[in-house]
């Protein structure tokens, strides 16, 4: 009987998942990529990298965003508006230069991260 019952518990622990090998798996706040047409990051994309200057040929009145997290049930949310992972968005901007700010929220909740994006006119940075 004893052995039924500490069988029991163990599937139990397991199915409430305390022997996954990383219980982070899947569970990121941090994207695999933005997209910006015509738009020229600096740094370049990087998911450990927060700051980003978003340079135009010319100052865009808006933009067409698109964010892709690494998660694909993360929440994204583009200036507090909510996105899926993959939608488009419209963002209106503002010169001379106007900030986005994109937060990813895991899936479990327990991981955030925020990026921030600088639109600027090319020319207006010398």
């Amino acid at each position: 009987m004893r052995k039924w019952v500490s069988i029991l518990v163990l599937v139990m622990l397991n199915a409430c998942g305390l022997f996954e090998a990383d219980p982070s798996n899947g569970k990121s706040a941090e994207l695999n990529r933005i997209t910006i047409p015509d738009a020229n990051f600096s740094p370049p994309f990087d998911p450990d990298v927060s700051e980003y200057d978003v340079f135009f040929a010319s100052f865009p009145r808006s933009i067409l965003l698109t964010a892709v997290a690494k998660d694909t049930a993360a929440t994204i949310y583009i200036n507090d508006e909510s996105v899926a992972s993959g939608q488009s968005i419209q963002v209106h901007t503002a010169p001379p230069e106007f900030t986005i700010t994109i937060k990813v929220i895991s899936s479990d909740g327990h991981r955030q991260k925020f990026y921030y994006l600088t639109i600027r006119e090319k020319n207006a940075n010398g």
